[in-house]
């Protein structure tokens, strides 16, 4: 991130002052807090976009602002950067700067974070009038499912085999299990949780990832399934969104990783949420869901978390039957 300022800003700045209708407002991502010194010279105003909700944009911020202190240094579960770091110091600037931006625009909305948008505009200093709510930013086909033909990349398994796949299925029937384009999950984890899966008997969509340059270690591996247990009505979707036919019909609940877009599609859907979050915002986003919103059941936690495969084959079968309750009766 440094580095990206460091190379682009004289860019930009050069960019701005020699072209002949400039751009009057800067909208940057909460990363590109240098971006709000950019706008201080070039006197325009400066929008902060957050990607994640206001629950995590608030607590992320005020993280930086009063950092945490611990009296045990030995203390394993607090962990933090040392102050004088040249790329710890960068990263508090710019989010500092977030809060000295002319607005805020969040990926979320009133009727999901209604207080965590209200504190933004009464605490950011920014003013109340110039935070903005605008999501969800999902995309929406004709259809009606979220997303479209090609979302979430290639697939093993034919779009058009996994639509009829689903047609067969009833209503609320499926879950749908990703962990994002980021997490991988370790040898163990992935046998405990396709064990969890078999135990459940419940129909399932799992986008499972294939390692690459950034998880080659010999704890990451790609879980090989056998013929036997696609036959039994589960189909591993190679890719990250939800494949094409996956809609909110057909969904019986979401194992999440507690991204926030996978947090705003199964709001969207209207599903059950079981969570696992395994870094950044995520257990944020998880605690939103289970312990605010109360639509999400706590499965895992972290990226070492080896799960018990009856328990989640428990939990797993709940959640279907809990949407299937919701199904038939909107008032829960």
């Amino acid at each position: 991130m440094r580095s990206l300022r460091q190379q682009h800003y004289p860019i930009l700045l050069n960019w701005f002052q020699s072209h002949p209708s400039p751009p009057f407002a800067i909208i940057s991502d909460f990363f590109l807090g240098w971006t709000h010194q950019l706008a201080c010279q070039l006197a325009i105003p400066r929008l902060v976009f957050s990607p994640s909700g206001a629950f995590a944009f608030s607590v992320t911020t005020s993280l930086w602002r009063n950092q945490p202190q611990t009296e045990n240094p030995n203390n394993v579960d607090f962990r933090t950067s040392k102050e004088g770091d040249p790329d710890r110091e960068f990263f508090r600037d710019c989010f500092l700067a977030n809060f000295e931006s002319w607005g805020v625009v969040i990926n979320s909305f009133v009727e999901l974070e209604r207080v965590h948008i209200e504190h933004l505009k009464g605490n950011s200093g920014i003013g109340s009038d110039r935070v903005w709510s605008v999501g969800p930013l999902l995309l929406h086909d004709d259809g009606g499912s979220i997303g479209s033909l090609s979302r979430g990349g290639s697939s093993s398994v034919p779009c058009q085999q996994v639509i009829t796949w689903l047609e067969e299925k009833g209503d609320n029937s499926v879950v749908y299990i990703c962990f994002g384009s980021r997490e991988m999950l370790t040898c163990k984890q992935m046998d405990e949780l396709a064990s969890g899966l078999e135990k459940s008997g419940i129909n399932f969509i799992w986008s499972v990832r294939q390692p690459n340059e950034r998880h080659a270690s010999a704890s990451v591996g790609f879980y090989l399934m056998d013929s036997k247990i696609v036959w039994r009505e589960r189909f591993y979707h190679q890719g990250m969104g939800p494949p094409s036919g996956y809609t909110e019909e057909s969904g019986g609940g979401r194992l999440t990783h507690c991204g926030w877009n996978s947090v705003l599609e199964g709001i969207a859907s209207g599903v059950v949420m079981l969570t696992w979050p395994m870094g950044a915002d995520q257990f944020i986003n998880a605690e939103l869901l289970v312990d605010q919103l109360g639509v999400g059941i706590r499965v895992g936690e972290d990226t070492q978390k080896i799960l018990d495969s009856d328990e989640l084959a428990r939990i797993l079968a709940e959640s279907v039957a809990e949407n299937l309750r919701r199904d038939r009766d909107p008032r829960r």
